[in-house]
């Protein structure tokens, strides 16, 4: 993360998906940049489990995306800050709210 760090360019995509044999559904935040190399990476930011009685709506899909970046914030920022300054991705973060 430190070359998205330094570049100040990262998106985040979002992922809904079903695991293993209990068929519990998840929502999974993935941050992506390109490096100095014109490489691209990737960090998993967090993963929570999505209420399976909620619709799969764009509403509730940015409510799971809030509420998983609220309650995991302090490992999202941690990650994203432990290479050097991340000020003006953690108000990317914030401003989701």
């Amino acid at each position: 993360m430190k070359e998205a760090i330094v570049g100040r360019k990262v998106a985040f995509t979002t992922d809904l998906w079903t695991g293993g044999h209990k068929q519990r559904e998840y929502i999974t935040m993935t941050a992506h940049w390109i490096d100095q190399n014109f490489r691209m990476s990737s960090h998993v930011e967090c993963t929570d489990e999505f209420d399976p009685a909620i619709r799969k709506s764009g509403v509730n899909i940015k409510a799971a995306v809030v509420n998983s970046l609220y309650a995991n914030l302090a490992a999202v920022v941690n990650s994203l800050c432990k290479f050097g300054s991340c000020g003006k991705l953690v108000m990317q973060i914030w401003q989701l709210w």
